[in-house]
């Protein structure tokens, strides 16, 4: 059965279809296929997607605690110095 692979010859990136012992004796493994290589390039941006995601939750988790953090200190000034009852 042939298959396409993504190779270079001469310094150029090129697509050939072979047969597996053609691919073989050429160097090529099932990993040169221009399948697998679409497969491990969207495996690739998935995780890049994935982990711009986790980046993006992680600011916002940050922005959130240091709106509470500042609202909290806002609210500390808002008590008077002398925290004792009044008689």
């Amino acid at each position: 059965m042939l298959k396409i692979y993504a190779t270079e010859i001469h310094g150029h990136a090129t697509t050939i279809q072979l047969s597996d012992e053609d691919a073989e004796r050429r160097g090529l493994t099932e990993a040169d296929t221009v399948e697998a290589r679409e497969a491990a390039a969207a495996e690739q941006a998935e995780a890049e997607r994935a982990a711009a995601a986790e980046a993006e939750a992680a600011k916002a988790a940050a922005e959130q605690a240091d709106t509470e953090k500042a609202a909290a200190a806002a609210n500390k000034a808002k008590t008077p110095a002398n925290k004792a009852a009044p008689e």
